[in-house]
Formats: C-alpha cells, sequence, structure tokens
C-alpha cells in the first residue's frame, strides 16, 4: 500500500507553453523542451524538489538510463547517484491519476537491482512508496530514510586549477569540472583555447580566490565573501540558469544586497554559428525573493584582448525590457561612475576594468574588476526593478 504524504512533495508547476498545437516545457534536468505530459509534469516537480530545494548537482542525475534486460529494455524515469557516481537511489514516476501498486513495486525493483542501487522511491505526485534493499530482499522504508538519502546531498568538490595553461593541464581540469557543468567540457578542445582561458581566470575569481574583506572602490563596499551554494535564476521565456555561484554581501549607499557570481558556456553567441559554443558568460543576479532575472550577463567576446589579460566592457544593454540603453547610461553618470563609460558608440560603452590572467590573477589586481561588475549589477537591478518587465 503506498504511503500517502501530501505535504512531503512542494507543490511546484512547471512552466508550460503551446507549440503547433502541443504542450511544451523546459526540462530541469536536460535543457531541452519536452512534452508536457501528465507524468513528464510530475518528473519535473520531482526534479525541481531535487535540484533547487535539496542541492542536488544536475550533472548526478540520470533521465531515462537505458537498461538492457534479458526479455526486453528498460529506462527508469530517475537514478540519483552519489559523488563517487554510485547510483544512490531509483526513482519511478507515475501519473497523478495512477493508483500505485505492486506490479510498479516491481518495474522499480527490476531497475534498482540492475542499477545496484538500494533505496526506492515510487511517486505519482501524491502517493509515495519507498523501498530499501535489506539483505537480498526489497522491504519498505520510511520517508524519513529517504530524507537521508537526498537531504544530504553530494558536497561540492571544486578541482584544483592547472598549474600552467599547457592543453594537457587545462584539459584535465574541464574534465574534473564537468559534474558541475558539463557544456564546459568543451572548453577542453583547442579550438576552444581561448575562451577556456577567459574562463580559467573568472573560475579563479569565483572557486579559487580568497578575497580580502571588507573591500570599498568607489562607492560600492563588499562586506563579506559567503561561500558558494547553488542559485537559479530563470528569464522569463527561457530555461533560466541553475549553478554553483559564489556569494557575496555587497553594499552602496542606497542598499545592502546578496550578490551571485557564476559562469555558463553560451549557445548561438554571436561570434559563432547558432549550434556551437563559442562564448562564455559571467552571469550576476541577487538573491532575494521573487526576483527572476540575472542583473547582468556579461559574454566573454564582447570582452577585448589585451596583453597580459582582457579589457572587461558591456553596451549597456537591457534586452527585452522597457529599460532603454540610455537610461541605464544615465544611470552610471547619476550615480558618480562616469568614470565607467568609455569610448565608442557616442561613449556608451561600460568600462568595467581588467581582467588579468588566470596564471597572474591576485586578489590585489582583480579587486577593481569585481567592485565595478558589482556596482554595474546593482544599478541595473535598481532599474529592473524600478520597471515592470515587457515582452519584446
Amino acid at each position: 500500500m503506498a504511503k500517502s504524504r501530501e505535504s512531503f512533495l512542494p507543490h511546484w508547476e512547471p512552466r508550460v507553453h503551446d507549440d503547433s498545437g502541443h504542450k511544451i516545457l523546459m526540462c530541469l534536468r536536460r535543457d531541452k523542451r519536452v512534452v508536457a505530459g501528465p507524468e513528464e509534469r510530475v518528473r519535473q516537480r520531482v526534479l525541481h524538489w531535487l535540484i533547487c530545494d535539496m542541492s542536488w548537482p544536475k550533472p548526478l542525475i540520470d533521465l531515462e538510463k537505458n537498461l538492457d534486460f534479458a526479455d526486453r529494455k528498460g529506462r527508469p524515469d530517475i537514478v540519483l547517484y552519489d559523488r563517487l557516481k554510485s547510483p544512490a537511489m531509483v526513482i519511478e514516476i507515475k501519473r497523478p491519476d495512477k493508483q500505485i501498486d505492486d506490479t510498479d513495486r516491481r518495474q522499480a525493483e527490476k531497475y534498482a537491482n540492475k542499477v545496484r542501487s538500494k533505496n526506492i522511491w515510487i511517486t505519482n505526485g501524491t502517493d509515495q512508496w519507498f523501498r530499501k534493499r535489506a539483505g537480498s530482499k526489497w522491504v519498505d522504508s520510511e520517508y524519513s530514510e529517504i530524507l537521508a538519502v537526498v537531504g544530504d546531498p553530494p558536497k561540492y568538490v571544486i578541482p584544483s586549477l592547472p598549474k600552467d595553461s599547457s592543453p594537457n593541464a587545462v584539459r584535465k581540469y574541464w574534465g574534473k569540472f564537468r559534474e558541475y557543468d558539463e557544456s564546459l567540457l568543451d572548453l577542453a578542445y583547442k579550438k576552444y583555447s581561448s575562451t577556456s582561458d577567459f574562463a580559467l581566470a573568472i573560475h579563479k575569481i569565483i572557486y579559487h580566490m580568497e578575497f580580502k574583506l571588507p573591500y570599498s572602490y568607489e562607492g560600492v563596499h563588499i562586506l563579506e565573501d559567503r561561500e558558494l551554494r547553488p542559485f537559479r535564476a530563470v528569464t522569463p521565456g527561457s530555461k533560466g540558469w541553475f549553478g554553483l555561484y559564489r556569494f557575496l554581501l555587497v553594499a552602496t549607499e542606497y542598499r545592502v544586497e546578496t550578490a551571485a557570481i557564476g559562469l555558463y558556456r553560451w549557445r548561438g553567441s554571436k561570434t559563432c554559428g547558432r549550434n556551437e559554443y563559442d562564448d562564455v558568460i559571467i552571469c550576476v543576479g541577487f538573491a532575494k525573493e521573487k526576483r527572476s532575472h540575472h542583473a547582468l550577463q556579461l559574454h566573454s567576446s564582447n570582452c577585448e584582448k589585451i596583453a597580459g589579460g582582457w579589457e572587461m566592457w558591456h553596451n549597456g544593454i537591457m534586452g527585452g525590457r522597457s529599460v532603454r540603453r540610455e537610461e541605464v547610461i544615465e544611470s552610471i553618470v547619476e550615480s558618480g561612475r562616469s568614470d565607467l563609460l568609455g569610448p565608442g558608440e557616442g561613449a556608451k560603452h561600460v568600462r568595467l576594468g581588467k581582467l588579468p590572467t588566470f596564471t597572474t590573477a591576485t586578489w590585489s589586481n582583480t579587486r577593481k574588476f569585481l567592485a565595478n561588475l558589482l556596482h554595474y549589477s546593482i544599478l541595473r537591478t535598481n532599474l529592473r526593478e524600478a520597471k515592470p518587465y515587457s515582452s519584446p
């Protein structure tokens, strides 16, 4: 008999869109559009809980893993892996209107035996059935035992930066970092070496640099380093972003914010083909209820390569909103930061300072860039909150 725990799984509904007569949603794990059937909606609700609430790393979640049996093939809905890549749990998803029965139990046990998982969770969104392996048998388990598995997700252990920029050292780093963002493995290829160098410099700031705080520069105050933790920024009309960010407590004259800085690969940048990766973006968001956007997404392709690093700049545009670039520039001037405005296009480039290479970057030679990045992001957040979102 399935154990009913209606309050166990938080209520959450994926955003569903119409596409040529079909209901479509964006999968939180696969980062692609899938048909929004009843069972898929339950799966996305489970994924949202695992990823957003329980902080389970996405690369350690497998969906519809192909399994070969003597009589047929099978595909468990979700398999969770621990830090050693061992299966921690098989999760079987059922439609909300289907009562969980012994057939579902036997199916889940068969999958779990095949992948050698010791825990099973079967759910239709409301009813839950938990099972665990006891010797050679499967027995019912309690919710608390399942929560002990998912409530203690694998810890984030960031690989050490390469000691130099040799291809072999760089390739090993991105190979180890793939469990946090699989797309970053592309940076191990020689054709992306310049983008890889840029990404390593940002990674040094986000994941490896020791900040000497508090630090103040031109009206912005970086007060505390609140270390690494998962963060999601969802942009209306897109899949949003979820990853491992560095959190900082930041203040200006008018407000105190908890900033989050992350880095991602970008598909289809203006410098490459539509289906290629040739760019990375620095993402800055602010942790506050009901905020759904990054304040800033800064493309590596928009930053100029110079001797010893990059000259960092942004075009001032806030795409898809009612905020015009002229208003962004005006807010920079009003904040007393006209020094950020550089040459080109009527002095509308926002200059954020120099980013050194990852082998030379230190707190002393990157702190001004970091302060400018955060200050500019706060100005953009102020503008965003002053005007409601308007679809393009």
